[in-house]
């Protein structure tokens, strides 16, 4: 096993696995537990689970979303039509964020993932419709980059990003590319 999957303290260090960064909390709950006649004090330290957002960022930079650090369009998508492409980077979006449903910094991870896909099908939209620049793209379809004839918008997450699945996005047969 590697060194740096080792974990040397179990009370202050972490562990990774698949992005997820296992610790114990700063802060102890105290509670009593009953042990053999008499009751006992106890001190836990919960587990906190946390997704790292620099592992999603290289997830996404693996995915052609990013590129150079910057949010970079999907061109073989571009065939698609508009309501196609929004349906494609929603799914892409509650993927990631069903995933990591549990983790204490889902809110963090919302956001990354709105900002680097909303940016990225802007610039595909651009893209597609001859359009100059991202502006161009939400002056004419609005901040939810809606879809005139569907009126399917980019995934707008209510309260906890992740509290449901989005199940009124139609389905659709996309080839693969």
């Amino acid at each position: 096993m590697g060194q740096d999957k080792t974990i040397t303290n179990i009370i202050t260090g972490t562990a990774v696995f698949l992005g997820t960064q296992f610790q114990r909390s700063s802060s102890s709950q105290r509670r009593f537990q009953r042990r053999g006649g008499g009751w006992q004090r106890c001190y836990q330290r919960p587990l906190n689970l946390s997704v790292s957002l620099d592992w999603i960022r290289s997830k996404l930079h693996h995915s052609s979303y990013l590129k150079n650090g910057q949010p970079y369009p999907r061109y073989q998508w571009i065939p698609l039509n508009h309501w196609q492409i929004l349906v494609l980077y929603n799914s892409v979006y509650w993927g990631f964020t069903n995933y990591y449903s549990f983790a204490l910094n889902i809110n963090d991870l919302s956001s990354l993932l709105r900002l680097v896909l909303k940016s990225s099908c802007a610039k595909l939209l651009a893209a597609k419709y001859s359009l100059s620049s991202q502006a161009k793209v939400y002056k004419r379809y609005g901040s939810s980059l809606t879809d005139p004839v569907s009126g399917l918008t980019f995934v707008k997450p209510e309260g906890s990003s992740c509290s449901r699945i989005k199940e009124d996005e139609p389905e659709i047969n996309t080839p693969q590319y």
